[in-house]
């Protein structure tokens, strides 16, 4: 349970309201005090089955860590030439992105 009373952020107060259009059960007005976690994936994203168990420990073991991202494969690059011109692009553009 959070001590401190802050001001929900921009992207705080965005997520709230989706869940609360869900449904989600937020009894409080500080999703903080409700949501540990949460895990944003693409509607096409397959997950191995120690997904969440590995991302919560590696949560939990070191709490400076803000976010995670897993290991992306793509299953079609071999498609078409667009595939291929994609998943290079994606994974140049992924790949700085981790680096920095």
């Amino acid at each position: 349970h959070r001590t401190d009373c802050r001001d929900l952020n921009e992207l705080e107060i965005a997520i709230e309201g989706a869940l609360r259009g869900m449904d989600f059960p937020l009894t409080s007005n500080n999703m903080s005090d409700q949501v540990k976690y949460l895990m944003a994936v693409d509607a096409d994203t397959r997950l191995s089955k120690d997904s969440i168990t590995q991302m919560v420990y590696s949560m939990e073991t070191k709490p400076k860590t803000l976010a995670l991202c897993g290991e992306t494969k793509v299953d079609n690059k071999d498609d078409s030439w667009v595939t291929k011109m994609q998943v290079f692009e994606y994974y140049t553009n992924h790949g700085l992105k981790k680096a920095f």
